[in-house]
């Protein structure tokens, strides 16, 4: 009898762990719904706070811009953006990736002060402020982005500059659990990062009308990502980002585009 008692509880954890996993979800190109990316442009109002309760700072909107078009014979979607700060572009990108695996085809990015960065996929080059990275790259940062470029070539890698658009293509279910292969194109590194489905809730529109929304969240208590996803177009309302337990960022839909 002891040895059943003791037994019992060794087989109880295994099936939590095996439930646990069974939960998580790799995500691959089979499993997105790129149906739910509709052609136009999206707004999103972007601001800082020191506190929850304090005044808003660095406000800036986003604008994001999904087109299908062909890309060099491929089905693609192809999203742009440009961030406006004041009356100033502070970051403009164009994001092009194939329309029913969403994989990279080319990405091209400019930041106000940090130059641009190309990465185009299907010619398999690294280009920074208008310099092929080539293997004699002397410079050590350069270097490993281009050996981190090669190695997301050859994985199932998805474009994260592109977030607010890849988690509109999610296939959610309660207490779901993402594991998503992202990579910033041309940055230095690439790994599984994991976005929970922590409940839902009523996201209340600028109408104070409910909308039903999934709350998919990413990191830990105190560095938190938290995403308000409708659950009818899953379109992205809301973040409420804590970051050290000290400093909130907030992305915010508008409701039209002048």
């Amino acid at each position: 009898m002891k040895s059943y008692l003791i037994l019992l509880p060794i087989l109880f954890v295994g099936f939590l762990l095996n439930a646990q996993s069974n939960d998580t979800i790799f995500i691959k190109a089979s499993d997105l719904k790129t149906e739910f990316l509709t052609n136009g442009t999206k707004q999103y109002l972007v601001y800082f706070k020191n506190g929850k309760n304090e005044n808003r700072t660095s406000a800036q909107i986003w604008n994001r811009t999904i087109e299908r078009k062909d890309y060099n014979g491929i089905k693609a979607i192809t999203i742009t953006q440009y961030w406006e700060s004041s009356d100033t572009i502070v970051h403009t990108t164009t994001s092009v990736s194939e329309e029913k695996t969403m994989r990279p085809l080319y990405h091209d990015s400019w930041y106000k002060g940090r130059g641009t960065t190309t990465v185009d996929f299907l010619n398999q080059k690294l280009i920074l402020n208008g310099n092929v990275i080539s293997e004699n790259e002397v410079d050590e940062k350069k270097k490993v982005s281009l050996e981190t470029f090669k190695k997301a070539l050859q994985q199932e890698v998805f474009n994260w500059h592109i977030d607010l658009e890849f988690f509109s293509i999610l296939p959610y279910k309660k207490g779901a659990i993402f594991a998503i292969k992202f990579y910033e194109p041309g940055y230095i590194n690439f790994k599984n990062e994991i976005y929970k489905v922590k409940g839902e809730d009523d996201f209340i529109g600028y109408d104070q009308k409910r909308i039903p929304c999934w709350l998919l969240s990413h990191g830990d208590k105190g560095n938190e990502e938290i995403y308000w996803v409708s659950k009818e177009t899953q379109e992205i309302l809301m973040l409420d980002q804590e970051i050290n337990g000290t400093f909130y960022r907030y992305k915010i839909k508008l409701p039209y585009t002048p």
